[in-house]
This record gives structure tokens, C-alpha cells and sequence, in this order.
């Protein structure tokens, strides 16, 4: 599992599950404004990821958060949501429809300092 710090940007896609370090919520600084603010007692941070075909994608945590995909400076809508907070390791996935251009996704009011993240295609 890589480990990421936040405000990485990455060559490629991931294959596979990364593991995000998160930042605390009190020194975090978001490249976007948040549709849901920030708690400081949790944490939050951001990865940069070429996206090259564009389509749904699925983005997966493995614990609590706030996902939000950022292209062209511009939130995306989800399409889709599902969650479970009695799953250990996948407990929350979001779905959108990405474009084939740099995508930023944001995670925000995590309850530790790393979360593992997954962007797959949308079967």
C-alpha cells in the first residue's frame, strides 16, 4: 500500500488502494472551498490524479469522510452513494463521472490521519 501525503499529485492513476496522510483539521488547507466545513478536531487533505479515459469511477474509503472530486476548479456532482459504518476497511464509496483531465479529490472530517483510498472504474 503506498503511503501519500497530502497534496500529492500523482504521475498516474493508482492501480491500487493508496494509503492518504490526512492533515489536522485546524491546519489543513484545501486547495477548494469545501461544501462541508472542516472540523478541526478531525483531519482532511488532497490528491491530484490524471484521469486519461474519461467515464464513472468509483472513489472508495476506508473509514468516515467527506470525498469531494474537483475538475477544472469546479465540484463534481456525485452520481451516486453507498455506505456502511459496520464495514471494517471499505466504508464509504462515491460515485462520479469523471472527465479525461487532472482530477482533485478532497477528504475532509476524517476521524485519523490516514485514510486508505481507491479510484476504480465503474463497473
Amino acid at each position: 500500500l503506498d503511503g501519500v501525503a497530502s497534496g500529492a499529485t500523482r504521475k498516474a492513476m493508482p492501480t491500487r488502494a493508496i494509503g492518504l496522510l490526512l492533515d489536522p483539521g485546524a491546519k489543513v488547507a484545501l486547495p477548494y472551498a469545501s461544501a462541508k466545513p472542516v472540523d478541526a478536531a478531525k483531519f482532511a487533505g488532497f490528491v491530484t490524479v490524471p484521469v486519461t479515459t474519461a467515464g464513472d469511477y468509483l472513489v472508495s474509503l476506508s473509514s468516515e469522510g467527506w470525498i469531494e472530486a474537483i475538475q477544472d476548479g469546479a465540484p463534481l456532482t456525485s452520481t451516486a452513494h453507498t455506505g456502511d459504518p459496520d464495514c471494517p476497511g471499505l466504508r464509504k464509496v462515491v460515485r462520479f463521472t469523471l472527465g479525461a483531465k487532472p482530477l482533485t479529490l478532497q477528504i475532509a472530517n476524517a476521524p485519523r490521519g490516514a485514510v486508505v483510498l481507491a479510484i476504480t472504474p465503474a463497473p
